[in-house]
């Protein structure tokens, strides 16, 4: 939790993230998940990140309603994870 405040905080300012980035993030997290959902170690570990790979969309520069369907979007792999 407190890396989650840590990290909306932004505390290195740093450049927001594109569009194009974050559905990219969101790609990739969707297949890391599916290949480490082999086993139950690297199903706890897709569980994790996918989990982070959630809070990409608070970074994203664009319109509201882009940031919202990357969100949702960015839930289905930890809903994968999770065995949903």
């Amino acid at each position: 939790m407190v890396l989650g405040i840590i990290a909306a905080t932004n505390p290195l300012q740093v450049k927001p993230i594109t569009l194009h980035t974050g559905i990219a993030a969101w790609f990739a997290d969707a297949l890391l998940v599916v290949a480490l959902s082999a086993n139950p170690i690297g199903a706890r570990v897709g569980v994790l990140m996918a989990g982070l790979f959630m809070a990409i969309s608070c970074f994203v520069w664009t319109a509201p309603l882009n940031v919202l369907l990357l969100a949702g979007f960015l839930c289905v792999p930890s809903l994968r994870s999770q065995g949903c």
